[in-house]
């Protein structure tokens, strides 16, 4: 492991862990692990920028509500950086192209680490190999603007926050009611 990546794990230790194949072309095995931060991601490890948006009236922005696996993946929302971004704009951005949500980051609470458990696949080419970060961070959902959704995005809406900390795996609660919290509605 990169001695800078190893550093940063070793002071940023995981409250949970687990395996899980991501359904691409080629179905690709990652061995994934949460962590709580308030300090980002060395850059050159990072992929995605990753949120999960709550409501004031304590309701989250859940994808694939009609197929809950109990999955963190359910809960949040997020993508790649466009140059010169900060993580924050690519939130926005990114939020607002998946859901048509405009939201407002309040705070980072930390990332996904995945390790890949099998060789680099022409799909996953663009992310950092064999390891690479996602920071997540809590954002609330401030106006609905359908005109920033993109096309054929995937199926999400708001669900009361009891119900989706019920249906995610309990090891992957934490962030959930983090972000919570940190909204003021925990």
């Amino acid at each position: 492991m990169d001695p800078e990546l190893a550093e940063f794990l070793r002071t940023h230790p995981a409250h949970a862990e687990y395996d899980e194949i991501w359904p691409l072309h080629t179905p690709v095995p990652l061995h994934g692990r949460l962590a709580f931060s308030n300090e980002l991601p060395p850059l050159r490890f990072r992929s995605s920028i990753q949120g999960i948006v709550v409501r004031a009236d304590r309701k989250v922005l859940f994808l694939f509500p009609a197929t809950p696996s109990g999955n963190f993946s359910h809960l949040i929302i997020g993508g790649r950086p466009e140059a010169d971004e900060t993580p924050e704009e690519t939130l926005v951005r990114e939020v607002g192209e998946e859901s048509g949500w405009r939201v407002r980051p309040v705070v980072l609470l930390g990332f996904r680490h995945f390790r890949h458990l099998g060789p680099l696949t022409d799909e996953m080419a663009d992310r950092p190999y064999p390891e690479f970060l996602q920071p997540i961070y809590a954002a609330v959902a401030e106006t609905h603007d359908p005109t920033l959704l993109l096309p054929g995005e995937s199926p999400c809406e708001f669900v009361d926050a009891a119900w989706a900390e019920r249906v995610t795996q309990i090891d992957h609660r934490p962030l959930l009611i983090a972000a919570l919290q940190a909204a003021g509605l925990g």
